[in-house]
């Protein structure tokens, strides 16, 4: 009995040191495989830090996020030994890969996280996660060996100096002001209208209607052209300070359109014209030399292409280290540089004395890769559409591939600091509102004193004496 209380003793010790003992472990970390490239993962500065901390950059910052996401995920970082992203060779009649594809294959890595394009080969292999950035290959070149294709004014090439909204307001202004001055015309005690109600002048054509709507309209219009197209003029002194502020409004909005059209647009157009260069295919039949990174994606996806220009740019491709090398060697003229968007979008940015040309030849994915049958793939494209409906992923990369963009050369004009056309339509309303205050003055004045000169009127001629003559006069 003694012996039998022992034993069922010792083993409820056993089994509460075992559960202690297994309370006690954690999961093993996840495995991250990654390679050293610019702006995706860069060792920090400061040698003090360990682990994970030693690293930063997009892909950082993107593990990071999936890790606040997914509470069991914990991960350490180690750098693939061959530098490779993961290629694959035939040897001895056997398939072979390289780089982080191997790990991944060798169940060294659990993930691999980089710029890794999601390839068809590869999918043979690995699972990917959902895209993580889009990328494509383009060409750099300098600006003076560009193959600037100029645009080619169309018929809305005189339009473009204004925005839509100040041609409506332009139609608008010509419209009122017309109206306004067909107003005064028919309520002026010294307008074509009145005066030829009293008999103090008859006009030459149509009597008793002269500066009407129709005449006003054309009077308005002709302003533009600083022409007096029209037989019809303003004689009442409210008409005529409107006619100022109009021929004034007219003046500027002249000059303003010459000065944008003639002085800012083309050289907007030029600055913008370097997405609307040359292609490859003049690439190639021009004296440059052109390189890409040696074994690089873009490498492969020209090798790999059907194009028949893209086969034909091989031979004479220059072969390169780094990004930094091919940047060096654009800016001193003569060399082009196909390489990946994301890289050269942001070079071309900073440095603008460089351009892209022929948009992307070619469009693709970056995913992270995973073993086949992964039950950690869900989790991860959960966390990664939640992170792109909520904004992080673009915030993540405006962060590491917008950061430290240089303001525009002084030279350059942003479209923002075109002249503001709003001042010349509040001047136009201001002169709008001193006309109505002349017409009240005119029709108070009248009323108090016009019996007094009606006289005067009859006798003396109006200065403008080709556009009315007096009622006796046109009588006989």
């Amino acid at each position: 009995m003694l012996v039998r209380m022992n034993v069922i003793f010792g083993t409820v010790i056993l089994c509460n040191l075992m559960i202690s003992l297994t309370d006690g472990q954690t999961a093993p970390n996840t495995r991250v495989v990654t390679i050293v490239d610019k702006l995706y993962l860069i060792p920090r500065d400061d040698k003090s830090l360990s682990g994970n901390d030693k690293y930063e950059g997009f892909m950082k910052d993107i593990l990071d996020e999936l890790a606040n996401e997914i509470s069991d995920l914990k991960y350490n970082i180690y750098l693939v030994p061959d530098g490779k992203y993961g290629t694959k060779s035939m040897v001895g009649g056997k398939e072979q890969w390289n780089g982080m594809i191997e790990e991944i294959l060798a169940k060294k890595a659990d993930i691999a996280a980089a710029a890794m394009t999601i390839s068809p080969d590869r999918l043979k292999v690995v699972d990917f996660t959902e895209s993580i950035m889009s990328y494509g290959v383009t060409i750099m070149m300098n600006k003076n060996d560009a193959f600037v294709v100029k645009e080619t004014p169309n018929m809305t090439y005189f339009f473009k100096p204004f925005p839509l909204i100040t041609w409506l307001l332009l139609i608008v202004a010509w419209i009122l002001t017309s109206i306004l001055l067909a107003i005064f015309n028919r309520f002026d005690p010294y307008g074509w209208h009145k005066r030829t109600l009293r008999r103090e002048v008859t006009p030459v054509t149509r009597q008793g209607q002269g500066f009407n709507i129709y005449q006003t309209l054309w009077y308005t219009v002709t302003g533009f052209a600083m022409q007096g197209g029209s037989r019809w003029r303003p004689i009442s002194l409210a008409s005529r300070v409107l006619s100022v502020w109009w021929w004034a409004f007219c003046l500027i909005t002249f000059i303003s359109y010459i000065l944008i059209l003639i002085l800012v647009k083309p050289f907007l157009s030029t600055q913008s014209s370097s997405a609307k260069v040359s292609s490859d295919s003049a690439l190639f039949k021009s004296n440059l030399e052109y390189g890409v990174i040696e074994s690089s994606r873009t490498y492969n996806f020209l090798k790999n292409s059907n194009n028949p220009v893209h086969q034909k740019m091989l031979p004479k491709l220059k072969f390169l280290n780094s990004t930094e090398e091919g940047h060096e060697l654009v800016k001193q003229g003569g060399f082009a540089f196909i390489g990946m968007s994301p890289y050269l979008e942001r070079i071309s940015r900073k440095d603008k004395d460089l351009v892209l040309i022929g948009g992307l030849l070619n469009k693709g994915q970056y995913g992270l890769a995973l073993p086949k049958n992964s039950p950690m793939k869900s989790k991860l494209n959960s966390a990664i559409t939640k992170m792109k409906a909520s904004g992080k992923l673009e915030e993540l990369y405006n962060k590491w591939w917008k950061k430290e963009d240089v303001k525009e050369a002084d030279e350059e004009i942003d479209e923002s600091k075109l002249p503001d056309t709003r001042g010349i339509f509040i001047m136009l309303a201001i002169g709008m509102a001193v006309a109505l205050l002349v017409l009240l003055a005119e029709i108070l004045f009248f009323k108090f004193h016009g019996k007094k000169s009606r006289g005067n009127l009859n006798t003396n001629s109006h200065p403008d004496d080709s556009m009315m003559v007096p009622l006796e006069t046109a009588s006989k």
